[in-house]
């Protein structure tokens, strides 16, 4: 029977053990109150050896010590009571006279002392003073009879009484004016009243006591010292411990205690010291009866607001100064930073809670003394480790409040530290508790009551920085710098104020109270549950009642007489009893399983519950947080002003009706959020007016619409529009996501969105600004941060009980059918109660929207916060524990659950346990009954054994529990931080994956021990770790927090974070268990140092700022508030003598008052003001400032400070002046050195034209060969003198800056083709080739300087072929894009010539240099052309560079920027030639490089071959798919083109193969020989491009052609009609009848070419060949018919257009004339000429050439049209005008189609077609014209150049220019209109440039005459009358001097032919067509018929 009763006490000890392992350990017992002072464990040794300590007082200093019947009594002996108390001690209490007290002071033989004022020795003495504990003054107690003065200077010839161990300097200092009399304590106030002394010197507290005690009238207060004198204890300094241990317990006690004991001895808690104002002290105050004080909102307990009113420690203390100043206090409410701002204005006149710190700060404010000193301490998680000083902190994330002192001294001190600024401490706690910043630097007090208010349970204090900050940091009052006369004013308040008054302070605000926390704050650990002592007590009195019943039955059982055993089985009772004692065992052991179970359960349950209420607590927050940080942004966004001037305009656009898409302020808004879009996450944005409708948004299909805000949340939308910023939860989508799913039951993807308003200059709310996020994002995830275990879920939803997250069971939702397939979680589902467990196969038949809500969604969204642990459905029907929260300011609930069996997993684990352990125990307690009963010499072995089984059991249970219990915390902690778990009894040691991962191990390569910490720990950093590790162990700590390295695999050290706490054995306290974790710092360390490198740069730029700029603010009047030091030493007045000074001390009356006036206009508008402005400085001198003045501005946007940047520009405007009167100097130097060069020019010039005019005629004479040789060389070297002047010249004009560029639209393939055309005959007459490569130009068409290009090209292909006398010239050509608006224009030149040395290419673009004077004697040149040409390149924006390798050629290449024109063409084939297969043959490989370039671009297929040989191989090796055409170099070695064209026309096999020949040479073989051998195409190069492809076109797929067997060539291509694509036929309008046009033109080709134009449109003109005839034939207009235009030339004789138009508008002509529509018509194109024309009156302006469809719609513009009229009356007008012209139909059909030749270097029938030739008779009678006029232009303009008349020769030009122009030669066109320019420009022309420009007239000339001869049969084909009808019809018109049509000429011309009178006839056709129309009459008159 003992051996079950010892089985059954093993379980009952089980149970009890069970109730303590599974519910943890209780909460050890409170601490002894020694534990609340922090002693160290030698004050606590010391305070164990000396249990009683002695103390001495003077026996007669009351109130502070005094006998009272022999004790002592007073504030001394209640402190020592207190003391005594508090440390568990017995102070004797020893009374002493105030004498003996002294000399046991003095011999060092008292051990402790006190209370006593510090200055009462004069000699050190051998003792330490502990922490003030009273405040004590001096006070002069006189007779209320005598008249004192309040001065103290005042007080003199006065008898005054003193004591010993008073202050003896203040004694002193009375004893200068009056007579100190020496007195004992208790004579003083008998020596007053008897009138001994006048007054007595005693301390302030013992008098009045003394008074009051002794009931003595007639005695007052007279004066108190304002010095303040601390009472303290003195300890004799061999007792260091001592002085520590007091000090410790006086700060505990002095916030209640304290407070107590004065009150009781002064009847007050503490005399107020008095305040002793001087009158101007008091003036100053009944002056500012009203003080503005700061409060700012959250920085409690100092200051802080409560439904807005101001509270707090600093809010009482300056309450209580101006109770006793007597002041008003006015209190302004802001953030910090806004108060330092206000303060800076001048808008706040007192800041309390302030730092001195920074020293930027004293520049706006005055500081008084410290009032409170500041306790600083780093805030951290505490989950981190101990962060012991602020040094750990570098390189990690510090939270600051912007503004403050303290972010300002961490930037300064520790650069390293990464600090985040926040704009308030709760932000800053906040970003602490939620990971996004590792610290926070706080105010002790400030960070607890903001850390128990917003519920962060996750913070702790590490540890206090107090010895960084020095003095520093204690807080001031402050004042606005302009009131310096407060600062002592406030001193002497602040002195008055007692010790107990601000101990009371202290004890109501500062005292740290632990407070219950809220209902959902709960503890990370149940070692904070306190240990149920009554379930404790229950367990011992059953362990009592058992162990006594087994003790009473063991007696019986040993007092036996029989036999125990036998005595057992021996009698009935001794059955029953036993069976009785088994039975109430197991009774027991069945109460205590069930009772620790139970116990277990609510253990669980707890954790569960405060894990889930944390959990959902801070997701919340966290939430919270990102919402604030969003709304915060998009609030900025919305307030920027560009934002709100875009949203103004868009809106205006939306209420005109006009369209909203594609606006510039919504293209605007478009580029704002993509840019903002890249450093955020949204997906969009939207701009909502107020009745919800889109105006603003990413696509345009939105704009216009509803939102779909409006639509589904229209009261969040609302509260927008009332300003209030919002957050949308998750809406239905408007759009669809490719990658996303959608919700359930809809086609659109969640969505949701911040929401602020957007306001106008006046607050009002115009708009909602949007921004888009996905659900997915950052919503979700902060929600799936509070995920617990496996099947723990924290999610969001909304009132209607909508999951607004991502469900973490989606696939399981599919599975039941709660969610379609393919969607998504968000929104999809409802959370209701299914009935069952939906995924255990449950089925509801009801519809889910007939379902209830679950039971957290029903409290929830009725806005309950609660929690249930007991168990409830979730929305899967799953049986789940919760706690949850609604949130009313986001409008959703959150919740945390978890899986009920996860949660009570370690329950289970544990009732299967018990309930195995107790069955066990019951079936072997009966077992072993009956055993013993039968085998009761087996009982004690078989007992024995099932206990040991019974015990093994339990423990393996244990251990089971143990582990399933760490598991359950390591998954609460779910941090991805290297775990370990160190077994101090066993020296096991668990190293984590992670740990090791960190390290590079995996877990098979390091052990589980504490030597593998030690092998892979830096060396340096073992011994600080383990020194951490011991305190540990010793109990000096708990938990640690260290930095140290470790090594990695691969050798290098990893910087690691170790935090660690350590288990105690809840009974010896000594350690079991050190558990931490290790955090990888490598990326924190790395991104310090990025950090620090960055502070440093700023710093170092904000340095070099301050020595730079002179900063200045001054206030509205203009009072300067601040200055730097850079202003002081500028303008030599110090800081004090320019602060309140007006800025005008400075003002130099340089500058006058409208000056001023406009500065202050600006910047009182809120505009930036700069210019330069002269000072004075204080010594007088005058110096000048570059100025910038902006203003600052408030809430109300008005001004309220400006501020003045400045930069000394004295020495640059002294430099400035020199620099005027050398540019004066320089100029006038440069006007001579340009006179005389003109001079010289001139004076060289004119008898140069003589030497070459003479030279000219020498050479026509006949010489022999040697005087022609000479005479050449002569004219050579002159003509050679002469360029080289007008280079010199032109390199002047350059030099001078007044080269003006011209911008027109031009070809440039086409002016790259004429100037290898013009320079093919020098390189032709030197052997070498001219190549031409344009591949690279795909816009033919730009806008830019042709005659300067032009000038450039010819420069460098002149050089490049005088340097070359073999090989080749290329000029390539490419445009390339530059940026938007411009492209840019590549063009090199490369040559095989000479080459230049590398060492001379330095100097090649210099002036006047050649890079060899050898080349410039056998080549020539002035050296100027490569420098004008570099610099004509930069004036276009371009450059020039050059490569070259002596002896292999050059090759330079320039650049210049050119724009597109809108005419710009890209060049790309008209025929698809893309299956073409082309050879090229040319031993030249840059010639085949070119055609090939050219020839894939358009997408032909090309095969190239160096010689006939090789192509005759390629012929053959591609014989079965033959080349369709071959193009064939005509000069080759070996075997030229001719052979090689005979050799493969020899062969049949070729037959198909077309063959194209390419000369080099000018002079090109016959058409016919070309065409026998074999040819089908024959061309000179280069080979425009136009022509290749036309050729190629040609012979590949056998266009047209007049002639089957005609060779193609250049010539044969012009001659052909090739399709253009162009605009259509133009309609022509019904002209008024009353129409009239009156031409202005002098030059007769012009006038046929316009006549022809209207002609062709029905219409007709006069003629009036300069303005005087213009004018005249206006006036000379019948009044019925006047004229209804006038087109009017500018360039004219006797008066030009200009003055013929200003005379017109003045009336000259009528006054009907003065508002006609004249249009100008000029050859002048340069930019300002359109100007000058409207200037002088005209309506319009057209250039030459002329357009044709231009001139029609400037008349349609200008001219009055019919309406349109019926078809009927068209037809019967169409039918008269048939009839009418009929006859001339007939004569001009033969004539309506031009013959065109095959060759013409000038015109370009095929890429632009002149408008006269569609008038084909008016065509060739301007061309005969021409002829005739360019003859004579040749003639003049030699004439006129020989004799320098360069201004006479500007007319022919100019008229040469637009005749050219309008008959299509505008090759002639654009180079007359370059020696045009430089004309004007230089007053001279290049000798080279002018013979060639003669020689393209003499092409144009040849170009005419073959036109005309080409179109001269068709007279032999005009059907004619007779010869003298004719003839009298001819004469009848010129009679009338009506118009000769052209028909009529050719049809008198042919008759007269048939007549034979042709010859007779010529002079008449002749002065026809001269429009001599007299002669021609006369000359017809005289004639025989």
């Amino acid at each position: 029977m003992l051996y079950n009763i010892l089985v059954l006490l093993t379980c009952l000890l089980f149970g009890l053990f069970n109730v303590e392992v599974l519910a943890q350990e209780s909460q050890a017992s409170a601490p002894p109150s020694l534990s609340t002072l922090g002693l160290s464990s030698e004050e606590l040794s010391w305070l164990a050896e000396n249990s009683v300590v002695d103390f001495f007082l003077d026996a007669d200093s009351p109130p502070y010590q005094f006998l009272h019947n022999g004790e002592p009594v007073g504030i001394t002996a209640d402190l020592l009571e207190v003391i005594e108390k508090r440390l568990g001690i017995q102070i004797r209490k020893n009374s002493l006279p105030s004498d003996k007290l002294a000399k046991g002071v003095m011999s060092s033989e008292i051990p402790m002392f006190g209370v006593w004022p510090e200055q009462s020795f004069k000699k050190e003495i051998a003792y330490l003073k502990t922490n003030n504990i009273v405040n004590g003054y001096l006070s002069l107690f006189g007779r209320e009879s005598d008249r004192t003065s309040n001065n103290i200077d005042e007080i003199e010839n006065k008898n005054i009484g003193v004591v010993k161990g008073l202050n003896e300097h203040i004694i002193s200092n009375l004893g200068k004016k009056n007579k100190i009399v020496r007195l004992d304590k208790e004579d003083r106030i008998g020596a007053l009243l008897s009138k001994q002394i006048d007054l007595y010197l005693v301390y302030r507290e013992v008098g009045r006591f003394s008074l009051k005690q002794n009931m003595t009238r007639g005695i007052e207060e007279k004066y108190t010292f304002p010095d303040t004198h601390n009472g303290v204890i003195y300890v004799h300094k061999s007792e260091p411990l001592l002085l520590s241990i007091l000090n410790k317990v006086i700060n505990d006690i002095s916030a209640k205690e304290l407070p107590a004991i004065l009150e009781k001895w002064y009847g007050i808690d503490e005399l107020p010291a008095p305040i002793h104002l001087t009158e101007k002290e008091q003036a100053w105050l009944a002056a500012h009866p009203k003080i503005r004080v700061m409060n700012e909102p959250d920085y409690a307990p100092y200051d802080f607001q409560i439904k807005g009113e101001p509270m707090g420690y600093s809010i009482d203390y300056v309450e209580l100064l101006a109770k006793r100043l007597g002041i008003e206090i006015e209190f302004v409410q802001a953030s910090f930073s806004g108060l330092i701002d206000k303060a800076k204005r001048s808008e706040i006149d007192l800041i309390h809670s302030v730092f001195q710190y920074p020293q930027e700060r004293e520049t706006f404010l005055n500081f008084t003394q410290p009032y409170k000193n500041s306790v600083m301490v780093i805030i951290i998680r505490k989950e981190e480790g101990l962060v012991s000083n602020i040094e750990d902190l570098n390189g990690r994330k510090v939270a600051v409040i912007k503004g403050s002192a303290t972010s300002t001294m961490l930037k300064e001190k520790f650069p390293n530290m990464i600090a985040i600024e926040f704009d308030g401490y709760e932000s800053a706690l906040k970003a602490v508790a939620f990971g996004q910043a590792d610290a926070t630097v706080n105010e002790l007090p400030v960070a607890g009551y903001l850390i128990r208010k917003l519920l962060l349970s996750n913070l702790k204090v590490s540890s206090e920085i107090k010895p960084l900050w020095e003095n520093k940091f204690q807080y001031h009052l402050a004042v606005r710098k302009d009131w310096p006369e407060l600062i002592p004013i406030l001193e002497k308040a602040m002195d008055s104020i007692s010790y107990s008054e601000l101990a009371k302070l202290d004890n109501h605000w500062l005292q740290v109270t632990k407070e219950r926390l809220p209902s959902l704050q709960t503890s990370s650990s149940q070692l904070d549950r306190p240990f149920e002592w009554k379930k404790v007590a229950a367990a011992g009195m059953i362990l009592f009642l058992i162990i006594s019943v087994t003790l009473i039955l063991f007696r019986l059982l040993v007092n036996s007489k029989k036999d125990p055993l036998a005595y057992e089985f021996a009698s009935t009772g001794g059955k029953k009893i036993a069976v009785m004692l088994n039975s109430l065992l197991i009774v027991i052991a069945l109460f205590l399983a069930f009772w620790a179970l139970n116990n277990v359960r609510e253990n669980v349950e707890d954790d569960i519950r405060n894990s889930l209420k944390t959990v959902v607590m801070t997701t919340m927050e966290a939430m919270n947080i990102w919402v604030d940080d969003h709304k915060n942004k998009l609030n900025s966004i919305a307030a920027n002003k560009r934002i709100i001037e875009l949203t103004s305009l868009q809106l205006a656009q939306f209420r005109h009706g006009n369209a909203l898409e594609a606006t510039p302020a919504l293209n605007e808004l478009r580029d704002i959020f993509t840019e903002i879009k890249s450093h955020t996450k949204h997906e969009g944005f939207f701009i909502i007016a107020p009745d919800g409708t889109n105006i603003g948004s990413m696509r345009d299909t939105n704009l216009g619409r509803i939102n779909l805000i409006r639509k589904q949340r229209p009261e969040l939308l609302q509260r927008v529009f009332l300003g209030e910023s919002i957050f949308i939860p998750p809406i239905i989508s408007d759009i669809s996501e490719p990658n996303s799913a959608n919700v359930s039951g809809h086609e659109k993807p969640p969505t949701m969105f911040f929401a602020s308003p957007i306001r106008d200059n006046k607050g009002r709310v115009i708009a909602a600004l949007t921004e888009r996020f996905n659900p997915h994002g950052d919503f979700s995830r902060i929600n799936s941060l509070g995920r617990i275990g496996k099947t723990g879920e924290t999610y969001s939803f909304d009132k209607q009980g909508q999951l607004l997250s991502e469900s973490r069971f989606l696939n399981d939702l599919i599975k039941v059918g709660l969610i379609q397939n393919q969607a998504q979680s968000i929104l999809s589902i409802e959370l209701r109660d299914p009935g069952g467990n939906l995924l255990e196969g449950f089925n509801n038949q009801y519809p889910i929207k007939d379902r209830p809500l679950t039971l957290m969604a029903a409290s929830a969204t009725q806005g309950e916060t609660s929690y249930n642990i007991k168990g409830y459905r979730d929305y899967r029907g799953v049986t789940v524990l919760g706690a949850w929260i609604w949130d009313k300011s986001l409008g959703f609930g959150m919740t945390s659950e978890i899986d009920i069996e996860e949660a009570l997993e370690a329950y289970y684990s544990a009732r299967i346990t018990v309930i195995a352990v107790l069955v066990v125990m019951v079936v072997v307690s009966i077992a072993l009954t009956l055993l013993s009963m039968v085998l009761g010499s087996r009982a004690n072995k078989a007992l024995q054994h099932s206990r040991d089984q019974l015990e093994e059991r339990v423990l393996q249970r244990t251990e089971e529990l143990r582990h399933s219990e760490e598991r359950f915390d390591l998954a609460m902690r779910g941090a991805n931080d290297g775990l370990w778990d160190w077994n101090y009894l066993t020296n096991e040691v668990y190293y984590s994956e992670r740990w090791m991962s960190m390290l590079g191990y995996n877990s098979e390569e390091l052990e589980g021990s504490l030597d593998t910490w030690r092998k892979l720990i830096h060396p340096e950093d073992m011994i600080k770790t383990l020194e951490l590790i011991e305190a540990c162990v010793n109990g000096d700590r708990d938990d640690f927090n260290i930095e140290f390295r470790m090594r990695h695999k691969d050798g290098t050290w990893v910087p690691i974070l170790s935090r660690a706490y350590v288990v105690r054995d809840p009974v010896k306290h000594v350690p079991i268990r050190f558990v931490g974790t290790n955090i990888d710092l490598t990326q924190q360390k790395q991104t310090e140092q990025e950090l620090h490198h960055i502070l440093t740069d700023l710093n170092e730029q904000r340095y070099v700022l301050d020595q730079h700029a002179i900063v200045a603010v001054t206030d509205l009047r203009g009072t300067i508030t601040y200055a730097n030091q850079k202003f002081e030493e500028v303008s030599g007045y110090s800081s004090d003598e320019l602060i309140g000074q007006n800025h005008r001390i400075l003002n130099s009356q340089t500058h006058n008052r409208e000056f001023w006036r406009g500065m202050y206009r600006t910047i009182s508008t809120g505009g930036v003001w700069n210019h330069e402005i002269c000072n004075q400085a204080k010594d007088g001198h005058l110096y000048w400032v570059d100025t910038t003045i902006s203003a600052f501005t408030g809430e109300d946007g008005k001004p309220r400070a400006y501020v003045a940047i400045r930069t000394d520009i004295t020495q640059r405007k002294y430099y400035e002046k020199e620099l005027k009167e050398a540019k004066y100097h320089a100029e006038g130097a440069n006007k001579a050195k340009s006179e005389f060069l003109a001079s010289m020019s001139h004076e060289i010039r004119t008898p140069m034209n003589g030497v070459l005019g003479m030279l000219g005629l020498l050479l026509n004479n006949e010489l022999t060969t040697e005087q022609s040789q000479r005479v050449l060389i002569a004219q050579n070297s002159a003509k050679s003198l002469l360029s080289l002047i007008n280079d010199i010249l032109d390199f002047s004009k350059v030099e001078a800056g007044k080269l003006e560029l011209e911008e027109l639209d031009f070809d440039v393939r086409k002016l790259l083709e004429e100037i290898s055309k013009t320079m093919v005959f020098r390189a032709d007459e030197k052997g070498i080739e001219l190549l031409l490569d344009v591949s690279g130009v795909e816009h033919s068409m730009i806008i830019g300087d042709p005659s300067r290009i032009r000038q450039i090209v010819i420069n460098l292909i002149g050089n490049a072929i005088k340097f070359t006398e073999k090989g080749e010239v290329i000029i390539s050509a490419t445009l390339k894009e530059h940026d938007t608006e411009q492209l840019k224009l590549v063009c090199s030149i490369r040559d095989t010539g000479i080459g230049i040395p590398e060492t001379l290419m330095p100097d090649l673009f210099n002036s006047f240099t050649q890079v060899d004077s050898s080349t410039t004697r056998q080549y020539g040149g002035s050296g100027l052309g490569l420098s004008i040409s570099k610099k004509l390149c930069e004036l276009m924006n371009g450059s020039i560079q050059a490569t070259s390798e002596p002896g292999n050629g050059s090759c330079f290449t320039f650049e210049v920027l050119v724009r597109p024109s809108k005419q710009s063409i890209k060049v790309v084939p008209r025929v698809d030639i893309t299956q073409l297969k082309v050879l090229i043959v040319d031993d030249n490989k840059t010639n085949r490089g070119i055609f090939r370039h050219q020839l894939e671009y358009w997408g032909a297929s090309v095969t190239e071959a160096e010689s006939a040989q090789r192509a005759i191989e390629q012929c053959k090796r591609h014989a079965d798919n033959l080349f369709d055409i071959a193009l064939i170099d005509m000069n080759m070695p070996e075997m030229d083109g001719i052979a090689l064209t005979k050799a493969i026309r020899h062969d049949s096999q070729f037959n198909t193969l077309k063959l194209i020949m390419m000369t080099s040479s000018y002079e090109q073989e016959s058409s016919e020989k070309m065409h026998d051998i074999g040819l089908n195409g024959y061309f000179s190069k280069p080979v425009s491009t136009s022509d290749l492809f036309d050729a190629l076109a040609l012979v590949s797929y056998q266009l047209p052609q007049k002639d089957p067997g005609a060779l193609i060539t250049k010539n044969y291509l012009d001659s052909l009609e090739r399709k253009r694509e162009g605009p259509a036929k133009p309609n022509i309008p019904n002209w008024l009848a009353e129409t009239r046009i009156l031409l202005v033109e002098d030059n007769q080709i012009n006038q046929l070419v316009v006549q022809g134009m209207l002609k062709e449109w029905t219409l007709d003109c006069d003629l009036a060949n300069n303005g005087l005839e213009a004018i005249t034939s206006l006036r000379n207009a019948p009044d019925d018919a006047p004229y209804t235009l006038v087109l009017m030339d500018c360039q004219m004789p006797e008066l030009d257009g200009y003055d013929a138009t200003r005379n017109i508008r003045e009336g000259k002509s009528g006054e009907r004339y003065l508002k006609t529509p004249i249009i100008a018509i000029t050859a002048n194109a340069m930019k300002g000429d359109k100007e000058k024309c409207l200037d002088a009156g005209m309506n319009d302006f057209l250039t030459k050439p002329l357009e044709s469809i231009t001139l029609l719609n400037t008349l349609k513009k200008w001219l009055s049209i019919t309406p349109s009229v019926s078809s009927k009356e068209k037809n019967t007008s169409a039918e008269q005008a048939l009839n009418n012209e009929n006859s001339i139909q007939q004569k001009q059909s033969l004539v309506t189609s031009l013959k065109i030749p095959l060759r013409l270097n000038t015109i370009d029938f095929i890429n632009k077609k002149p408008g006269v030739a569609d008038s084909p008779s008016t065509f060739l009678k301007a061309l005969s014209l021409y002829v005739k006029q360019a003859q004579l232009f040749l003639e003049k303009l030699g004439a006129y150049v020989q004799n320098n008349e360069y201004g006479q020769a500007l007319p022919l030009i100019h008229s040469i220019k637009g005749t050219s122009g309008n008959l299509g030669m505008y090759s002639v066109y654009e180079f007359a209109k370059t020696l045009e320019k430089d004309v004007v420009e230089k007053s001279n022309l290049d000798s080279q440039i002018l013979n060639s420009f003669c020689d393209l007239i003499q092409l144009s000339m040849a170009d005419a005459k073959a036109i005309i001869e080409a179109n001269i049969e068709v007279e032999q084909a005009l059907p004619t009358r007779k010869y003298v009808e004719i003839k009298r019809d001819l004469i009848k018109r010129l009679e009338k001097s009506e118009l000769v049509s052209e028909s009529l000429v050719l049809e008198f011309k042919s008759s007269a032919s048939k007549v034979g009178m042709k010859t007779l006839t010529l002079p008449v056709i002749e002065a026809i067509d001269t429009f001599d129309y007299d002669i021609a009459l006369s000359i017809l008159l005289n004639q025989a018929d």
